[in-house]
C-alpha cells in the first residue's frame, strides 16, 4: 500500500472550501506558519466561531481536500504549499525559527511500500517529520559562533 493511499474524488479536490472551512483556511493562509487549533479558534472567534469541534471538523474537511496538513510533532496545521497532491509527504521541521518545509520524494515513498510489502504491513496512514534545524538558521549560528 502506498505511503499516499488516501485518494479523495477529483470534483471534491476541486472545490475552494466555503463556510467554516473557508474561514480556517484563509487565516492558516494569513499566519504563514503551524498553528495549533486552539490558536486559530482565538483568532476565529471574532467571526463568531466559539466552539473547537467547529474548527476541528473544518480542519478535518481542509485535510481530506488536501488543503491542509497536520503536523504530529507539532500538534499544529500548515497550508499545502501543493494543494490537492494525492500521495502523502514528508516534512522538515526547523526548531530554531518553526520553518516547515514539504519534502515529496519517490525515493522515500518507494522505501515505504517497499518496507510495507516486504512485512505484509497494512498502512493506513503515515507521518513523517524531520525535525532539526533548516539552512539559514544553521548559517545564522555559524556567523554567530565566528564573531
Amino acid at each position: 500500500m502506498s505511503l499516499g493511499t488516501e485518494t479523495k474524488p477529483a470534483e471534491a479536490a476541486a472545490k475552494e472550501p466555503v463556510g467554516n472551512a473557508g474561514r480556517v483556511l484563509a487565516v492558516l493562509r494569513e499566519f504563514g506558519r503551524p498553528i495549533s487549533a486552539y490558536d486559530l479558534l482565538d483568532r476565529l472567534r471574532p467571526d463568531g466561531v466559539s466552539a473547537p469541534t467547529t474548527v476541528y471538523r473544518a480542519l478535518k474537511a481542509l485535510i481530506d481536500m488536501r488543503l491542509v496538513h497536520r503536523l504530529e510533532a507539532l500538534n499544529a496545521y500548515v497550508v499545502c504549499p501543493h494543494p490537492r497532491h494525492v500521495e502523502d509527504v514528508c516534512f522538515a521541521i526547523c526548531e530554531a525559527c518553526g520553518r516547515v518545509d514539504e519534502v515529496d520524494d519517490q525515493r522515500l515513498r518507494r522505501f515505504v511500500d517497499d518496507w510495507c510489502e516486504a512485512e505484509g504491513f497494512l498502512l493506513s496512514r503515515s507521518a513523517v517529520e524531520l525535525i532539526g534545524t533548516c539552512a539559514p538558521c544553521r548559517r545564522t549560528v555559524a556567523r554567530d559562533e565566528a564573531r
